[in-house]
């Protein structure tokens, strides 16, 4: 095999492989090493994604409870945008205590 990048999905960084290694050495495409921070941002914004869409259900089970008048149904719309707004203020924190 020769050396070069292997290109993988879009979510993944794509891998540098020398000949006759064993273990590929992770590079983003720059050619630069990826750093526990670069996964940290990664890994920040899959869990704002999280939160947004736990904020999105729940607006959405709130909406359906009013209209059909299930008093549950909007209670756990309101509980379920409130597990968003945490998630969404530990990753804010994470963020300011990271900068």
């Amino acid at each position: 095999m020769a050396a070069g990048f292997i290109r993988m999905p879009a979510t993944a960084p794509a891998v540098w492989v020398e000949p006759n290694q064993g273990m590929p050495d992770v590079r983003a495409a720059s050619g630069r090493n990826c750093h526990d921070s670069d996964r940290e941002v990664i890994m920040g914004m899959e869990e704002k994604a999280r939160a947004m869409a736990e904020q999105a259900k729940g607006k959405v089970k709130e909406a359906v409870g009013k209209v059909t008048d299930d008093e549950r149904l909007e209670a756990e719309g309101k509980v379920d945008q409130g597990v968003g707004d945490l998630r969404e203020t530990k990753e804010n924190v994470k963020d300011a205590l990271r900068d």
